[in-house]
């Protein structure tokens, strides 16, 4: 978590070329989810829902059902499965709101490169 909130951090400063965040209401589940499940850190969990609620930085976005059944085309092509069906569902949404730069902390949207650039870049690679 500390990635993260060093990379809010440091956003925030401007230091990074971001000035919005586009996320999905599942991938804001699943970070709550992840940080709450067992009890592991409730606190985390729900700290994580209020920055997203209440934060500027953040649009969080519906995958409507048009939408998924095109990433689902896109995501059966994948051959390697080295990417997960959300990470396309993000990376559509990229697509139709023209987002330039893709915050990540593994190498899943290297397939991607040719339209965006990655942050923090081949973080994956050290």
């Amino acid at each position: 978590m500390e990635n993260y909130s060093s990379f809010l951090e440091n956003r925030v400063e401007d230091e990074l070329p971001f000035s919005t965040f586009h996320t999905t209401r599942e991938t804001v589940n699943i970070a709550i989810t992840s940080l709450g499940h067992g009890k592991s850190d409730p606190d985390g969990a729900d700290n994580c829902l209020e920055r997203v609620r209440d934060s500027d930085l953040f649009e969080v976005h519906y995958c409507s059902p048009e939408v998924y059944a095109s990433v689902v085309e896109d995501f059966l092509t994948f051959d390697d499965r080295e990417i997960s069906i959300q990470e396309v569902v993000l990376a559509r949404i990229a697509e139709t709101e023209d987002v330039q730069h893709i915050a990540t902390w593994d190498s899943d949207f290297t397939r991607y490169t040719d339209r965006v650039t990655l942050y923090p870049r081949n973080f994956w690679e050290s």
